[in-house]
């Protein structure tokens, strides 16, 4: 519902946050402040703290393994994506002691796999899909190593090494994809946001005597929350947005390979 916010510069996205989130926060506030009277509540401040701040330590806890979870998968995220660029150009360079008509045919499809990745299936990453054309590349190498009949004990030695960097990239692709799929379930961003707002809720029932500090301090409590829930966002969509996981590692081996080949001799 909310997945265009990822696609909007953060220099957008947060101020809109902060005006959503704030002015309905503070608005309702000084809504509640006209409409009922504070006297009794600023009897009960001291029963009502202790019920905030035990409720506060469990919503805090919950709200830090999520952190703690979220920001472990986008970084492992980002561990695949590096080492499926690296074993793609391990393989591009492996190849290269066996017959000259089966290292260009396979460089060849590394190039084009490694271009369909940056340029297109990144782009359906974000819908939680994969590219066929990218699974169809690898067809094509798998198919070309296994025409090949090597001469050679040094050849079979190439060619197994060959299969495991192929079957190493099969593996981190599938990772990929999984890691673009995965998202947090809906149970927890249902205990999420409900905690958030009855966290923003229980600053209702302090009573301060000046309602510009009143409504300053709600203002800023609900920002952090709202933040640390778009944080989680963010991260759970580890592919999407202008802060997702970006192609540049593939561009940037695409750059390499198409040097490796347009130098002789390598």
């Amino acid at each position: 519902m909310f997945d265009w916010l990822l696609h909007l510069e953060l220099y957008i996205s947060i101020p809109l946050i902060i005006v959503f989130s704030v002015g309905i926060t503070v608005g309702s506030l000084i809504f509640i402040r006209k409409k009922f009277h504070y006297e009794g509540i600023k009897k009960n401040h001291e029963v009502t703290s202790f019920i905030f701040n035990g409720y506060g330590l469990i919503y805090a806890v919950l709200v830090a393994f999520v952190v703690f979870a979220v920001w472990a998968e986008y970084e492992d995220a980002k561990k695949v994506v590096t080492k499926e660029a690296i074993v793609s150009i391990e393989l591009f360079l492996d190849i290269k002691s066996l017959d000259d008509s089966l290292v260009n045919k396979v460089r060849r499809y590394i190039i084009e796999y490694d271009s369909v990745v940056a340029y297109k299936e990144w782009s359906e990453l974000t819908l939680k899909t994969s590219s066929n054309e990218a699974r169809d590349k690898i067809s094509d190498i798998f198919i070309a190593l296994g025409k090949y009949n090597p001469t050679s004990e040094s050849q079979k030695i190439v060619l197994d090494e060959c299969y495991d960097r192929l079957n190493e990239l099969v593996e981190q692709r599938r990772m990929r994809v999984f890691h673009s799929q995965n998202r947090i379930p809906d149970i927890i961003w249902i205990v999420l946001i409900i905690g958030a707002m009855l966290s923003v809720f229980f600053t209702y029932f302090f009573y301060l005597e000046s309602l510009l500090v009143h409504c300053l301090l709600t203002g800023v409590f609900t920002l952090m929350n709202c933040l640390i829930l778009f944080l989680i966002f963010v991260l759970d969509n580890s592919f999407v947005g202008a802060s997702g996981i970006s192609n540049h590692t593939f561009i940037y081996i695409l750059e390499i390979l198409n040097e490796f080949v347009n130098t002789p001799g390598l």
